[in-house]
This record gives C-alpha cells, structure tokens and sequence, in this order.
C-alpha cells in the first residue's frame, strides 16, 4: 500500500489531534485548528477489520546497550543471508533506514520517551492499514 507524503501527514494530525488536549492541538497546530475541535462529530463505529496482533507498548520494557549491539549483528546476518527482509525493496530498506536515524536523533537530543504515545498512534494506524 502506498501513503502520499500528504495522506501521511493527514493520518499523523489526527492522531496526534486525537492524543493531543485542544490547547497543546492548537499550540502545535494554530489557531486554525481550534474551531474544528469544538466542532467535531462523535467518532464513527469502527470498521469491523480482523483484529491484528497489538503491538506491544512502546517504552514498557528496557534493554542494555549488549542487547542492542546483539540484536542488532544477528538481524544484519539475516538480512545479509536473506531469511529476513527478503520481499522488501530498496525504496523501503532507505525509509527504514532514515526512520531508524530520525529517532536515534531524537533519543540522543531529547528524550524519546516524551514522543511515545504519538509514535505508538502512528504505528498502530500504519499497521491496522497494512494489516499486519
């Protein structure tokens, strides 16, 4: 499935709306956004969809950097094998790879911990799209 750059914004405000107090919405958003927050229709039902696994919390468990380092050398050795990661192509390896970067940024500047309900929104939308 393919997201437009604009589609994915839009996905990401409304979740972000959605986790969001209607001053912190406006602080982030403008102004602008404060009208249609008042005027906001219950939400619809949501759509009957086979129920994919939950995702597991972001931030509830911890991991030592020797875990990481572990990890991340035995995933390497199984793209490099190709028993991972096989179907995916190289637009989709450089998205991983700059989505990887962007938040080892983030994590080294601020802390990461303060984004994870946003991230989890994300990544719960991107999944219940992809239906996986």
């Amino acid at each position: 499935m393919k997201l437009s750059r604009k589609r994915l914004r839009e996905i990401i405000k409304e979740e972000l709306e959605v986790i969001l107090t209607d001053d912190e919405a406006a602080e982030l958003f403008g102004s602008a956004i404060e009208n249609s927050l008042t005027e906001q229709q219950p939400p619809a039902a949501p759509e009957e969809a086979p129920a994919a696994p939950k995702l597991t919390p972001l931030g509830k468990k911890t991991i030592t950097r020797s875990q990481q380092a572990t990890g991340e050398r035995e995933r390497a050795k199984s793209i490099q094998k190709g028993t991972t990661m096989g179907d995916v192509t190289g637009k989709e390896r450089a998205i991983m790879v700059d989505i990887e970067k962007i938040l080892t940024a983030v994590a080294e500047k601020d802390d990461l911990n303060l984004y994870r309900g946003p991230l989890q929104n994300v990544l719960n939308v991107i999944r219940k799209k992809a239906k996986v």
